[in-house]
C-alpha cells in the first residue's frame, strides 16, 4: 500500500531539521485509533496529533513520523519527533540557540527550492531550555503552474538529565501557494505543545536491575525496582509487572502484574500495553476477557507493535472470543507483516490459498 502524495511527504521530511529522516522505500500507514493516548520514547513522550485523521509512518524508541489524510494532492502535512546526541552539551541558552542555527534545515535541491524565511529562537523557554524555529521555502520550478510552499515549525529541547540529548519535534506543510489550512495547522501546534521530556536519571539503576535479573539475582533486582516504580518510573513499573507475571523474585501474582503494567501503560510504554492484552487473552487465565485483550492490543498496535497486530489478526481470524471477521484479520496481519512479523507474512500466504467462500465474513 503506497502513501498518496509520497513526493510531498518526502520533500517535507528532507527539509526537516534535527534528525536526518530518510523516508525511502515503502511506507505503510498505520491507523491511530486513540490519538489522545501517550506514546513513550527514550527521553520523551507525546500524543499523536489530534483530529482523528492522522496515521503513523514509522516509530522507533528515538523517533516517530505521522502524516495526515487530506482530501486532495494540493496539500500535505507530516509531524516528526526525534532525538539528537550532541558532541558537547550547550552550557547556556545562547549556546543552544547557536546550535539550532547551525543545524538549520537545508533545501533538498537548491536549484528548485528557495528559502524564503528562516527564523529561529522565536521563543526561549526556562530550563530545560527549549527553542522554537520556523522555515518557509518555495518550489520555484517552471514546470509547476502554481508555486508550491513548504512551511516548517519546530520545537527543540535540551534534556536536563542526559548530557547532550536534544529532543526535536516539528511539523511540515506542503501546499500550493495561497492555500490556507489553519485548522490543520492547529493540530500540528497541539502536537508540538504536547512534547514532554521524561525521566532518565534512573537509567543506571534500571540497567543494574536488568543485569541482576539476567544473572539470576531476581530478588535483588526487585529491591532496586520497587522504590523506583512506587515513585512513578514507568520502565521500572514495566519490569516489576513482568516479575510478578513470571514469578521472578516475587510470588507470581496476576493482579499485581496488571497493576504495575497499568502504571507503565498510562505512561505510554508499548510493552506494558501489549502485556496487558496478553494477560487478558491467556487461555488459562481465570477471568479470560478477549474484548479487554483486544482493547489493550489495539493500543499497542497504534504504536506499530507487530506482535499486537498479529494477535489481533489471529483473534479475528479464528473468531476467538469475538465474531470471526476475515477482513479485519487480513488488515491486522498486513500491518503486522509490514512491521516485520514473519509469522504474519506466512499466515497471509496461507490465507491467499483459501477458496473465496472461506474468506468472506460470516
Amino acid at each position: 500500500m503506497r502513501l498518496r502524495g509520497m513526493c510531498a511527504v518526502a520533500v517535507c521530511a528532507a527539509l526537516l531539521g534535527g534528525g536526518a529522516l530518510a523516508l525511502a522505500g515503502e511506507l505503510v500507514p498505520n491507523p491511530v485509533s486513540e490519538p489522545d493516548r501517550t506514546w513513550a520514547f527514550r527521553g520523551f513522550a507525546l500524543h499523536p496529533p489530534p483530529g482523528g485523521k492522522w496515521f503513523s509512518l514509522m516509530k522507533s524508541p528515538e523517533r516517530v513520523v505521522f502524516a495526515r489524510r487530506v482530501p486532495d494532492a494540493s496539500y500535505g502535512i507530516v509531524a516528526v519527533a526525534t532525538t539528537e546526541r550532541l558532541a558537547q552539551r550547550p552550557v547556556t541558552a545562547a549556546a543552544l540557540l547557536a546550535h539550532v542555527r547551525e543545524r538549520r534545515p537545508q533545501a533538498p535541491d537548491p536549484s528548485h527550492y528557495d528559502l524564503t524565511e528562516h527564523t529561529e529562537a522565536l521563543e526561549s523557554e526556562a530550563a530545560p531550555w527549549c527553542v522554537r524555529y520556523r522555515l518557509s521555502a518555495e518550489d520555484s520550478r517552471d514546470s509547476y503552474f502554481y508555486p508550491h510552499i513548504v512551511r516548517i515549525v519546530g520545537r527543540a529541547c535540551l534534556h536536563p538529565e542526559a548530557p547532550g540529548l536534544l529532543v526535536d519535534a516539528s511539523y511540515a506543510e506542503w501546499a500550493i501557494e495561497g492555500a490556507d489550512r489553519a485548522a490543520v495547522r492547529t493540530e500540528g501546534d497541539a502536537f508540538l505543545a504536547g512534547l514532554r521530556l521524561t525521566g532518565l536519571r534512573n537509567a543506571a539503576a534500571l540497567a543494574e536491575a536488568d543485569a541482576l535479573a539476567e544473572g539470576g539475582a531476581d530478588a535483588e533486582a526487585i529491591r532496586l525496582l520497587a522504590p523506583l516504580a512506587e515513585h512513578g518510573d514507568a520502565e521500572a513499573a514495566l519490569r516489576l509487572g513482568m516479575a510478578y507475571e513470571r514469578g521472578r523474585g516475587v510470588a507470581s501474582d496476576g493482579a499485581q502484574a496488571a497493576r504495575w503494567y497499568g502504571i507503565a501503560a498510562d505512561a505510554g510504554e508499548v510493552d506494558a500495553l501489549y502485556n496487558l492484552g496478553a494477560l487478558h487473552a491467556r487461555d488459562e487465565a481465570p477471568a479470560r476477557d478477549v474484548p479487554e485483550a483486544i482493547r489493550w492490543f489495539r493500543r499497542a498496535a497504534d504504536q506499530r507493535d507487530p506482535q499486537a497486530q498479529l494477535n489481533l489478526g489471529l483473534l479475528y481470524y479464528k473468531g476467538d472470543g469475538v465474531p470471526p471477521d476475515r477482513a479485519a484479520a487480513r488488515a491486522w496481519l498486513e500491518f503486522a507483516a509490514a512491521n516485520g512479523s514473519a509469522r504474519a507474512r506466512a499466515l497471509l500466504g496461507e490465507l491467499a490459498l483459501e477458496p473465496a467462500s472461506a474468506s468472506t465474513r460470516p
